[in-house]
């Protein structure tokens, strides 16, 4: 039977299943020391007057649970709390006593048996105070144990939310980085691209329309990518090449560039738009001071579990 609430403590069916449990072990333990007694009434009648001293519990251990959360046995709790604790016992013993009397009366009444001569007085009986005491603290050590899980699995959810949104803010800020970056790149190289194609259409309407096509092949390529924040190294690749090729146009004989990607590098997962911006760069400023020709390298190589990416100029 499961019956756990939302705050981890189980309820009122699964106690007294368990306090049901406690209360038969109890009466075996004292049937195999021949110390229960069965009478003319039968076993099953002495079983079940013998239950009346632990169902009481059933009722009372939730206000147990209570009361430890509210004085936490714990290392620097631990003289306060139990003195709080010993405080609180009396009123549930006494309680727990009434309920037993009330339990075993009615337990006697359904079998036919005679009423138990023991009445409800102030004063408990020093055999029920100690019995009743032992159950309490047997309450205090599960309230003890079930906190201290719950507060463990606590912990753990706490834990795994945390690294879940440390995650999910990183991605979310390499996502914004991305899309900075691409805010930037896309008016700049834009506008430079038709720049250019608006000077050669009046002097070279061939290299024009040709560069014209790369732009086209290079904004559906970037455009075309749904804001994803990662790719494979062959798209990006692509992408590069595409760009490489407008430039070569603009640049003429003084920029060659040399794309070298090893084989098994090609799958590898990349962040969207990570070699462009480095080509640019180097385009702009490292071959700011090349002589006649720049040239641009592009390699990938495979090192263990990692891609090693490299972009070099001659300037």
């Amino acid at each position: 039977m499961r019956d756990i609430g939302a705050n981890g403590y189980p309820g009122i069916a699964a106690l007294t299943v368990a306090w049901t449990a406690v209360g038969t072990i109890a009466f075996a333990r004292h049937q195999v020391a021949g110390t229960a007694s069965t009478a003319e009434f039968g076993q099953l009648a002495s079983y079940v007057t013998y239950l009346a001293c632990f169902l009481p519990w059933a009722l009372l251990t939730g206000l147990v649970f209570v009361a430890e959360r509210r004085f936490p046995l714990g290392a620097a709790t631990w003289a306060a709390s139990s003195l709080a604790l010993g405080l609180i016992s009396l009123p549930l013993v006494y309680a727990a006593w009434a309920l037993t009397l009330a339990f075993g009366g009615l337990a006697r009444w359904i079998f036919g048996m005679p009423p138990s001569t023991s009445g409800l007085t102030w004063l408990i009986p020093g055999h029920e105070l100690l019995g009743h005491e032992l159950l309490f603290v047997s309450s205090v050590a599960a309230a003890w144990m079930i906190r201290t899980l719950n507060d463990a699995r606590s912990n753990e959810r706490r834990a795994a939310r945390l690294m879940l949104e440390k995650s999910q803010l990183e991605t979310s800020l390499r996502q914004t980085e991305l899309d900075a970056l691409r805010m930037r790149l896309h008016p700049h190289f834009l506008f430079n691209s038709l720049q250019n194609i608006a000077v050669l259409t009046e002097h070279d309407p061939g290299t024009s329309r040709r560069m014209l096509n790369r732009l086209a092949e290079l904004l559906r390529a970037s455009l075309g990518r749904d804001n994803k924040p990662v790719t494979t190294l062959e798209k990006e690749v692509e992408l590069t090449r595409a760009y490489l090729a407008i430039e070569q146009m603009r640049f003429g004989d003084r920029l060659s560039s040399l794309v070298d990607i090893a084989p098994d590098t090609r799958r590898a997962v990349v962040p969207t738009f990570l070699l462009q911006p480095i080509v640019e760069n180097a385009i702009r400023h490292g071959l700011r001071h090349a002589g006649e020709s720049g040239v641009i390298v592009i390699r990938s190589r495979r090192d263990a579990d990692t891609l090693v990416l490299t972009v070099t100029d001659n300037g």
